[in-house]
């Protein structure tokens, strides 16, 4: 008598996982590709193997692999040729130099999967089901968004980027972060629809597409496992007026959308970013430039002062006004 339920139970169990895994075998073999990962590449010779590797072995099999050859002149374009003759999923756009903004929204265009998924050819996604993972996360918990954990080294230390610890959905309104786009997929339909591109900036172009996105789709759905690596480069000495100018078009971007769409959170961050001492060395590389100093003052006369301290009773006006100024050689009567 007790054997008869148990056999039963059994039955049931075994024709539950099988259904789910004839669902996956169906999904995996349907001709429309799963994802769609987009993959500028500017003179990356040195890393676009590993990146490109990462890629095709993945346990997705139904994937489309977009790589935009950004004006190369190195052997970039060919370790992409010879990538396209061993695998078919892989397409090549080959276009002159126009950046990776202009690069990753002409490949959006593009795409056919049901996710976008982008990686930087300096990059590459960890572990070989990290795709997978992400769609199915997706796909049957109903979301339009679905990411990971992402890493990287500096110093022979390990860097946790924004970590989730547990599994589960996440509202955006809680989270608020604006960095490490790459270690999410994001529905094609949703982002072409809401005509979510990156601006055409040649730095800091990434966080106001992510932030646009994550705000629009209202709430995602997280792993805790580690599905990209976000190589470290020291970068402040490449840093030209034109990026310079760009990263502050982008901050005031996001501070005026976190201000439209009241997220308080993300607002005090990129106020707070601003004035962090990386960007303090950045800037007065440039002090001197008049350009520069106009868009530092376009942020310093958006910024609600008052907005902040409401919300962080600890910050000091006084100490952030010298800051600034002191290093960067602008004067409050004259130029605010």
């Amino acid at each position: 008598m007790f054997y008869q339920p148990l056999v039963f139970l059994i039955l049931i169990v075994s024709h539950y996982i099988q259904s789910k895994n004839n669902d996956k075998l169906a999904l995996n073999n349907s001709t429309i590709p799963k994802i769609s990962v987009i993959i500028p590449v500017y003179n990356m010779e040195k890393y676009l193997n590993e990146c490109l590797d990462s890629v095709i072995n993945q346990t997705l099999k139904n994937i489309e692999i977009i790589c935009v050859n950004d004006g190369s002149i190195d052997n970039s374009l060919k370790i992409l040729k010879e990538y396209e003759r061993k695998d078919k999923r892989i397409k090549i756009i080959n276009q002159e130099n126009k950046g990776v903004a202009i690069a990753r929204n002409n490949a959006i265009d593009m795409s056919k999967g049901e996710f976008i998924s982008f990686l930087d050819s300096d990059d590459k996604i960890i572990n070989n089901n990290s795709l997978e993972n992400l769609y199915y996360a997706a796909v049957n918990n109903n979301v339009l968004i679905s990411g990971g954990n992402s890493y990287s080294y500096h110093k022979r230390k390990k860097l946790k980027l924004d970590y989730f610890q547990k599994e589960g959905f996440v509202n955006y309104s809680d989270f608020q972060k604006p960095y490490n786009f790459c270690k999410y997929i994001y529905n094609t339909k949703f982002i072409k629809q809401n005509k979510i591109y990156f601006p055409n900036y040649t730095c800091f172009e990434d966080p106001i597409f992510f932030v646009k996105a994550m705000n629009e789709a209202k709430i995602f759905y997280a792993l805790p496992q580690e599905v990209h690596f976000y190589r470290y480069t020291e970068k402040i000495n490449k840093m030209t007026k034109e990026k310079i100018i760009d990263i502050l078009k982008g901050m005031l971007d996001i501070l005026k959308y976190s201000d439209k769409n009241n997220l308080n959170i993300l607002y005090l961050d990129i106020v707070n970013k601003f004035n962090k001492p990386y960007s303090i060395k950045m800037f007065k590389k440039f002090k001197n430039n008049h350009e520069v100093k106009n868009h530092i003052i376009k942020i310093l006369q958006y910024i609600n002062f008052n907005k902040i301290k409401k919300k962080n009773k600890k910050f000091k006006l006084k100490k952030f006004y010298k800051n600034i100024m002191k290093k960067v050689k602008i004067k409050k009567n004259s130029d605010l």
